[in-house]
């Protein structure tokens, strides 16, 4: 199993895929460099991805949410004040971020600043692997963070489905 960067390039870059996990988010691919990456269809599905992420934190870890979001931020949105847990304060409620910034920007949900995707190219045997992943011009990769313990995100529920 292999993923193709850099598609658009005439030298695609060729990487081995080692394993497969499913994530409560997306599908986390590790190369043979140890470096792991959330795939998604396409740039609707990692939205629909973080989105459902965020809604099921709100919904069921108030705690997690403090530490994700932060207090003051939180805070801040019940009095109705522009406020945000990144650079950009222009969300006006907890809704409202989830609905604007984290569908628009999937990427904040991964752990990653907006701009962190890499459009990919996946083997025919990974792509029947994943199952819900067509063969399409238009999916794409997130680095998955190293540093979980920063409090980015979660760190992932796994299952390893290649064994």
């Amino acid at each position: 199993m292999h993923i193709y960067f850099d598609k658009q390039a005439e030298r695609k870059q060729k990487l081995a895929v080692i394993s497969v996990r499913k994530d409560k988010v997306l599908p986390i691919l590790t190369l043979e460099s140890g470096q792991e990456y959330y795939v998604a269809n396409d740039f609707v599905h990692a939205s629909n991805a973080a989105v459902n992420f965020w809604k099921d934190v709100i919904a069921n870890s108030p705690d997690k949410l403090n530490k994700l979001i932060g207090k003051s931020v939180l805070q801040s949105w019940e009095e109705g004040k522009e406020d945000g847990p990144g650079a950009e304060k222009i969300n006006t409620s907890l809704d409202d971020w989830v609905e604007n910034t984290v569908a628009k920007h999937p990427d904040i949900a991964f752990g990653h600043y907006a701009g962190s995707e890499h459009p990919i190219e996946l083997s025919e045997d990974l792509i029947s692997h994943l199952e819900f992943l067509e063969d399409n011009e238009k999916q794409i990769a997130y680095p998955v963070p190293d540093a979980f313990e920063i409090g980015t995100i979660p760190p992932p529920v796994v299952r390893d489905t290649m064994h």
